[in-house]
């Protein structure tokens, strides 16, 4: 199968699978007290636009493979926790923690992962330490700027993505591109003024979006400036 029959194949079931998406939140909603922000605009589009897109590069990329099967698994949640985040704050604990249990579970043999079983379950558990509790004291430190459900998201990117090779590990790679991302877009909200200084902006779609182009442009140089 070519990559590009492959990547419009991928596409197609990332507009299902964004479409269940959102059908799913909708019963979040209803589920949690805290869950009272009105709709995104066009909000029935994200998780359907976003997956078909994301979907699609993954697999043009990397092609029909036990990686980019698992990959497409991953990012398909974390689109989940970017478009409810991004509507109510929330990144929910009735996703993160069987998430965060099956990325331990599975470390093993995650393709994901590199080296023997036990390396790969080093790496899982390493880098979901590392990164929630980097998020954890930061969310001390700032008395609750940066949230819990950060912290909880930053363990599973961890055990997904790994804490090794060191020295700079696939989820420090991520969380170095979720904050480029979240300063520039924080930046260009403040200086438009659609955002003030006291205004909160979600963190957790950025993490997201960083964890989500570690997984696609893993394997490929990225271009230097």
């Amino acid at each position: 199968m070519s990559t590009i029959v492959a990547a419009l194949i991928a596409a197609a079931v990332g507009v299902l699978a964004g479409v269940l998406t959102h059908r799913l939140n909708q019963r979040f909603i209803a589920l949690e007290e805290d869950a009272t922000e009105p709709p995104l605009p066009a909000e029935p589009y994200w998780a359907p636009v976003l997956d078909a897109g994301l979907l699609g590069a993954l697999f043009y990329l990397h092609g029909v493979s036990a990686y980019s099967l698992v990959a497409a698994v991953v990012i398909v949640l974390l689109v989940q926790v970017v478009v409810f985040d991004a509507r109510h704050r929330l990144i929910l604990n009735r996703v993160m923690y069987p998430a965060v249990l099956v990325a331990l579970l599975v470390s093993p043999v995650s393709p994901i992962l590199v080296g023997t079983w036990q390396s790969r379950i080093l790496a899982a558990v390493g880098g979901g330490f590392v990164a929630g509790g980097l998020f954890y004291l930061l969310s001390v430190v700032t008395r609750g700027g940066v949230g819990m459900g950060d912290a909880k998201l930053s363990f599973f990117m961890g055990a997904v993505l790994g804490g090794l090779p060191l020295p700079v590990p696939p989820i420090m790679e991520a969380l170095i591109w979720g904050m480029i991302g979240g300063g520039v877009i924080a930046g260009l909200l403040l200086l438009t003024r659609i955002r003030k200084m006291t205004d909160f902006i979600p963190y957790g779609p950025f993490l997201c979006g960083g964890g989500i182009l570690e997984l696609i442009v893993r394997g490929f140089p990225v271009p230097g400036p």
